[in-house]
């Protein structure tokens, strides 16, 4: 259907202006907007029957798609765009099933796991869970077997090379799938110029920003995916070949359940700044904002605080890069920073709890200044550890309780000043400098061990 107006049965293929305002209604098919279209919603609140494994929001090369309220104030939010999804469900019986010789001396059971009885025994190959999967009845009849039920979230917002994606104040739920991608990840996929501000994210795959500038501002992502059974994902929000671009006062919560990776990735982009983040992580194997193969990166005044087994800011061969002005907080022993293969970057008023504070390994001339780092009496974690690293600078550094305040191994040339060091309870140990470390000096600095009272 080539048209402004939805029929209600097939695909939406708009190539000219379209301007829709304050409608309610379900898209049984693919929307597609070609190069010369450009679809504007204000106030619709638009459904995508998710009824099989192929609907896609596809905006082409030169196409434009516009999700909008009306008044364009986020404080009012009876006239946001709503953009959701029925879910697939498919029911499905799982498991291995019980061996038959389990039932020897056991007739009716036998012959429940489709088995052949011979007094006493119980021979042959049980039936396969697998083969009553849309038998409920006889799936709990088989031991071994059990009934569970999978939520698909099929549709993606795919925008191709110089496509527009503008979203203001509006709100999206459940976007992703299981299946393939253009760009590999799922749920909202932009290769175009991006505007993507006040929103909230409900239930979304990933967002993934291609090869364009992007502005990325005020949103809400709350990510949780455990009901789809969907493989990792890489991050809840990722920026690849980006250059130029602002992204600001935005709040993720990424739960027990997730399955991403990282909160936030960005890669191989260029003069991008980040700042006033909210990152609450509670799963087990989630980092917080990643950084990897960039320059002229920017992470100020945010806050990430993990309950994850890793760090809550990583720079990977990131150089020339700011951290500033951030509260960094994790449970375990991992780095609140960790800097790898990474040069010349400056970190500057860091407060950093729990777990281990800065983590140097193969990074050299970095600056590093008044940091703090608070951990609990007993921890595991430490305050400052440079591994093969060379040519740092330091300065004004305080660690307080731990299992040690600065750790120095196979590394060389790095200058520390103003460090100050508290360190309580027998076992700890405020520096611990291996002896393949040469010519480092630390100078006009507290080293001290006290007694817990």
């Amino acid at each position: 259907l080539v048209t402004c107006d939805y029929n209600g049965t097939d695909n939406w293929i708009i190539n000219t202006t379209c301007s829709l305002t304050s409608k309610a209604f379900t898209i049984h098919g693919n929307i597609t907007i070609l190069d010369s279209g450009n679809l504007s919603l204000r106030n619709v609140n638009l459904t995508i029957n998710n009824n099989d494994y192929s609907k896609n929001i596809t905006i082409f090369q030169f196409g434009k798609l516009e999700i909008l309220d009306i008044d364009e104030n986020n404080n009012t939010i009876s006239d946001r765009s709503i953009i959701n999804t029925t879910i697939l469900t498919i029911p499905k019986c799982e498991g291995t099933a019980s061996a038959c010789s389990n039932f020897d001396d056991d007739q009716s059971g036998c012959e429940n796991q489709g088995c052949t009885y011979l007094d006493p025994s119980c021979i042959g190959t049980p039936t396969a869970c697998s083969r009553v999967s849309q038998d409920p009845t006889s799936c709990v009849n088989i031991a071994g077997c059990g009934w569970n039920t999978i939520y698909i979230r099929n549709p993606n917002i795919i925008g191709l090379y110089n496509s527009v994606f503008i979203a203001k104040n509006s709100y999206f739920q459940m976007f992703g799938n299981n299946g393939t991608h253009v760009f590999g990840k799922g749920g909202i996929e932009i290769n175009g110029s991006s505007l993507i501000v006040n929103n909230t994210f409900f239930n979304i795959r990933s967002i993934s920003i291609y090869n364009n500038n992007l502005s990325f501002q005020g949103n809400i992502v709350n990510d949780s995916l455990a009901e789809d059974n969907a493989a990792n994902i890489v991050s809840a929000l990722a920026i690849v070949n980006v250059i130029n671009s602002t992204l600001s006062t935005n709040y993720f919560n990424i739960p027990i359940n997730s399955t991403n990776l990282y909160a936030i990735q960005v890669d191989n982009s260029t003069n991008v700044t980040l700042s006033n983040f909210d990152i609450k992580i509670l799963d087990t194997t989630s980092d917080g904002i990643r950084l990897i193969s960039s320059k002229n990166i920017s992470i100020v005044s945010s806050t990430i605080l993990s309950s994850s087994a890793q760090n809550p800011l990583t720079l990977i061969y990131t150089n020339f890069s700011n951290v500033s002005f951030n509260n960094l907080s994790t449970t375990s022993a991992t780095a609140n920073i960790l800097l790898q293969n990474s040069f010349n970057n400056t970190l500057y008023y860091n407060n950093m709890t729990n777990g281990n504070g800065i983590t140097l390994l193969k990074s050299d001339f970095n600056s590093i200044f008044n940091s703090y780092f608070n951990s609990s009496i007993g921890s595991a974690g430490g305050g400052l550890s440079i591994s093969n690293s060379n040519n740092n600078t330091i300065v004004s550094y305080t660690s307080y309780h731990g299992l040690f305040g600065i750790s120095i191994y196979n590394s060389s040339d790095n200058y520390i000043r103003d460090l100050k060091i508290t360190m309580f309870g027998i076992g700890s140990n405020s520096t611990n400098i291996q002896a393949t470390s040469t010519n480092n000096k630390i100078v006009d600095s507290v080293l001290s061990i006290k007694a817990l009272s």
